[in-house]
């Protein structure tokens, strides 16, 4: 009996020691599993959660930095309008300066169409950039509604005269320009003035400028923190910038204002009104309402700062 008994006990005893290795056998066969499906789903593209990672921290980064790895032409390009039916283009005599005297180039006749200009869409997702575009299509608008009153402002022989006044209709197009450094982007409208046509001179311009990290406007202040300029250096730049401009247009027999007070009053309408891009490379540019000493008038003028 007693051999009975101590047989039976050694039975036990193999029997727990092989079933004990049995589950460990098979916990590292579900653990082997588990992780060969992993793999597999990780080489087929989805997404195992990971709960000692915040993948919504990941997420949201790559949605930040989106905009900054788009390219130029996927943040701006030509809006797509509901364009009136076109039925005409219109030839039109620009004015150049001949030697000291302006008059209307008719050797080189521009032709324009209604279709051949374009207007800037932004495309960010923000209440300024819904804004902006908004603004835009105002001025096509606008634009558009003077094209269909064009030919009621033809002259005999069939084509329009830039600076041409007559009715007050003013024969002009708009020309627009996109600019990407780092994280700040720049939209900005021209329209050439009469007496231009080498785009310098401009009877009307605006400028968008945005964060793309904010996808905010940026003020004045806050573009000239990101570029590092001093506004008090940045203001005595910009004033002999204007004086040499001024110097460029100026008819010692003919002038309506001196250059002092010219001086005075270009840079009174940059302290009041300041208008802004910030170009490809960087560089600062200032839009000011200058006036213009030979003419008694005034135009926008762009000053880059280097």
């Amino acid at each position: 009996m007693e051999n009975g008994k101590k047989i039976s006990l050694t039975s036990v005893i193999i029997a727990l020691l092989l079933m004990a290795i049995l589950v460990v056998l098979i916990w590292i066969g579900i653990a082997l599993m588990n992780s060969d499906e992993k793999e597999e789903a990780t080489n087929s593209g989805v997404t195992v959660k990971n709960e000692d990672t915040n993948s919504e921290e990941v997420v949201n980064n790559e949605k930040e930095n989106s905009l900054l790895s788009m390219n130029l032409d996927e943040l701006v390009y030509d809006a797509e309008y509901d364009k009136m039916t076109e039925t005409k283009s219109y030839k039109v005599y620009t004015l150049v300066n001949k030697n000291g005297t302006w008059d209307y180039d008719y050797d080189n006749p521009v032709t324009i169409r209604l279709s051949d200009v374009q207007y800037p869409y932004i495309n960010i997702n923000s209440a300024d950039a819904e804004k902006a575009n908004a603004e835009i299509k105002e001025l096509y608008m606008e634009y558009e509604e003077n094209y269909k009153n064009m030919e009621n402002y033809l002259r005999d022989d069939g084509a329009l005269y830039v600076g041409d006044y007559r009715g007050n209709v003013i024969i002009d197009w708009d020309i627009y320009n996109a600019y990407k450094y780092k994280n700040i982007l720049s939209v900005v409208m021209l329209e050439p003035a009469d007496i231009d046509t080498d785009y310098e001179i401009f009877s009307y311009t605006t400028a968008w400028i945005f964060n793309l990290d904010t996808k905010e406007y940026m003020s004045f202040e806050e573009i000239c923190k990101e570029l590092g300029y001093n506004e008090t250096e940045l203001r005595q730049k910009i004033e002999t910038q204007v004086q040499n401009k001024l110097n460029e247009y100026t008819d010692t027999d003919n002038n309506d204002w001196n250059l002092d007070e010219a001086l005075q009053m270009t840079m009174e309408n940059y302290d009041n009104t300041q208008k802004y891009f910030v170009d490809n490379s960087g560089n600062l540019n200032v839009i000011i309402d200058t006036i213009v000493p030979f003419q008694k008038e005034h135009y926008d003028f762009i000053y880059t700062i280097k």
